[in-house]
């Protein structure tokens, strides 16, 4: 059996939602995708999890204990919902940040021609 490190010893890596109009009606749908995407990437790679999920009233912050699992829930999340994603990485530190925006709400989403 394959143990778990400490939580004290897991680094956060972050994966964020913000402004999202809809988030409340789909608030259901991406907690289940994300907790789907850990369960197939822990049975991969046991160290890829989530440490915590904080719901706001316009998102989630979700901290995670690979860089490359906060990428995949932002890829992940476009692919399911649309919206825009963002990765910053750091120079000195093993560390990513997703920042994940969902898509605008169909009326004030602008027509273009």
């Amino acid at each position: 059996m394959i143990r778990r490190p400490p939580r004290s010893t897991l680094f956060p890596y972050t994966t964020l939602f913000r402004s999202w109009p809809n988030w409340l009606i789909h608030k259901a749908n991406v907690l289940n995708l994300v907790h789907h995407e850990e369960k197939l990437a822990s049975g991969i790679n046991p160290l890829e999890r989530i440490i915590g999920i904080r719901t706001r009233s316009d998102g989630a912050d979700i901290e995670t204990t690979t860089e490359h699992m906060a990428q995949r829930l932002g890829r992940h999340l476009v692919k399911a919902f649309k919206g825009h994603v963002q990765y910053k990485w750091s120079r000195q530190d093993k560390l990513a940040r997703v920042y994940w925006h969902g898509p605008m709400d169909q009326t004030k989403r602008r027509k273009t021609k």
